[in-house]
């Protein structure tokens, strides 16, 4: 079944140039933190009081359970036995301009070395899945915009099995739970934010689009960071 799945999923890969090159913008992660800084930080200008502090305890949330769950499943990584993603095990379509000679530089490279969990998906629906202990319907419409924004090209590309996700939105919801029983320890910087945004208003306002324009332009799940994460709980592991 997965791998009828994986195959299903890759059928269109190498068939449209814009299919193509839309699957790779949405893999680069750009297009999906955009989405999160307006989704997490336009709500702050024109929040005011309460509304505002408990805005920035959903955001310090979020935040902590991202990256959590991002961590999570690097230890899960390291634990498990390495496996194949779809692209090496199965005889699937390669995108245009790809050829199996250049498929580990051109996909593979900055990658961890084994397909489950995807970091993808776990920042994909991570955001949504914490969110939505405080706002239900937009934690929920997060959830499944985040998820479609970087689940589609590892599907499309063969990047990871169907059962991958299931492991990766199990790992994300755990991290939202746990994130959003942190609520009541994250009222005293919520309210330290608060009062620097009252008191250095438009300074604020620049420091926080800085940080939303690096965070969409230099974030990205292939940095090299995972694999070298993966690769060092492996070790821990087998030096026990």
């Amino acid at each position: 079944m997965d791998e009828s799945l994986a195959r299903l999923a890759n059928g269109a890969c190498g068939r449209w140039d814009w299919l193509d090159a839309l699957m790779h913008a949405l893999d680069s992660g750009r297009p999906f933190f955009a989405f999160v800084a307006c989704l997490l930080f336009l709500p702050l200008a024109r929040a005011k009081g309460e509304a505002r502090r408990a805005w920035l305890v959903a955001i310090l949330a979020v935040l902590i359970g991202v990256a959590s769950g991002a961590a999570a499943g690097r230890l899960l990584a390291g634990a498990l036995p390495p496996r194949p993603r779809p692209l090496e095990a199965l005889d699937l379509n390669l995108p245009r301009g790809v050829s199996p000679a250049t498929l580990r530089a051109a996909m593979l490279c900055g990658r961890p070395d084994t397909s489950t969990p995807s970091t993808h998906a776990i920042t994909g629906a991570g955001v949504g899945l914490c969110l939505v202990w405080f706002r239900p319907i937009l934690g929920v419409l997060a959830a499944l915009l985040g998820g479609l924004l970087m689940v589609a090209p590892i599907l499309h590309f063969g990047l990871h099995w169907p059962t991958d996700l299931l492991a990766s939105l199990g790992i994300a919801g755990c991290a939202g739970w746990c994130a959003a029983r942190l609520r009541t320890g994250l009222s005293a910087p919520a309210s330290f934010a608060d009062a620097a945004l009252r008191r250095w208003p438009a300074l604020s306002a620049v420091a926080l689009s800085l940080i939303s324009v690096l965070v969409v332009w230099r974030a990205h799940p292939r940095t090299g960071i995972l694999d070298a994460m993966t690769r060092a709980v492996r070790s821990l592991a087998g030096a026990f």
